[in-house]
């Protein structure tokens, strides 16, 4: 997880980079590191729930983690408009990112973040009982 959260950081940089006026190369080049870090996010997000989760519940939990990470995507949209429009559209970028790097920081907080770690392949293999335990 630890690694999945570390791949959230680079979210912030095209916001820094528009609010800056860096050239659309740049803001290009910087949205595909964000593209390739969502997916080692998601990756790594998936094989953990699928690995910590038990069978018989994944799919109400997938779907309750599907409906929280978009459920307020529509509010964010509401209220930026009206945001940029009082304090500027640079202003609001930087605070957006800030929002960015403060929330992945804060995840960083959790000890289960930072110190959950994925099982070794004979152990996995041994719980799912494809391996008979060693005596």
């Amino acid at each position: 997880m630890l690694v999945a959260v570390l791949a959230t950081f680079p979210a912030a940089l095209p916001m820094l980079l528009i609010a800056g006026h860096a050239p659309v190369w740049l803001c290009a080049v910087a949205m595909l590191v964000v593209g390739v870090s969502n997916d080692v996010f998601s990756v790594l997000w998936a094989t953990t729930l699928q690995r910590e989760i038990p069978g018989e519940v994944l799919s109400r939990v997938s779907a309750y983690d599907g409906f929280g990470s978009l459920a307020l995507a529509p509010l964010g949209l509401l209220v930026a408009g009206p945001i940029a429009a009082a304090a500027g559209a640079e202003p609001t970028l930087v605070g957006c990112a800030a929002l960015v790097l403060v929330g992945t920081a804060g995840a960083l907080l959790s000890p289960q973040v930072r110190q959950l770690r994925s099982v070794s392949r004979s152990r996995a293999a041994q719980d799912s009982g494809q391996l008979s335990p060693r005596r």
